[in-house]
């Protein structure tokens, strides 16, 4: 009842996500050691999650990023736990930490940012104001 109730403002939905990642996008092209999610090719994906990866460039890890960016009252969040690391794909397929290095890098730096239709002009700067602050706070 929920999604029927919501199915009419999807358009509206996406148009904001749309615009709040743009400005994401643009805020944090020159920012040294953020990588921001690649643009999509051949589709108009719907973002529900805006998953930068913070490098050592950055000049911190990302344990210090979200603590700073939590003191900050912003939302950030970490998701895409490799499935290696949960106990399951441990048990039956023997997988242990250490075996992909590749992606336990990435995962290592990623870090999920405030996206959703109901943010305003001004929760998207803080969140921008935020992540630069902290940039300049370690290149210093």
């Amino acid at each position: 009842a929920l999604g029927l109730a919501q199915i009419d403002r999807l358009d509206e939905f996406k148009g904001r996500r749309d615009e709040i990642i743009a400005q994401y996008d643009e805020a944090f092209a020159s920012v040294e050691g953020i990588r921001t999610p690649p643009e999509p090719v051949d589709s108009d994906p719907m973002y529900h999650l805006y998953a930068i990866e913070v490098s050592e460039t950055f000049g911190c890890d990302r344990e210090e990023f979200v603590n700073a960016m939590h003191a900050e009252n912003i939302g950030v969040q970490v998701h895409y736990v490799p499935l290696h690391y949960h106990p399951y794909f441990q048990e039956e397929f023997e997988y242990e930490r250490g075996m992909f290095p590749q992606t336990e890098r990435v995962y290592d730096g990623l870090v999920s940012l405030p996206l959703h239709a109901e943010m305003d002009d001004e929760d998207v700067t803080d969140v921008i104001d935020a992540v630069q602050q902290l940039h300049t706070y370690y290149a210093e």
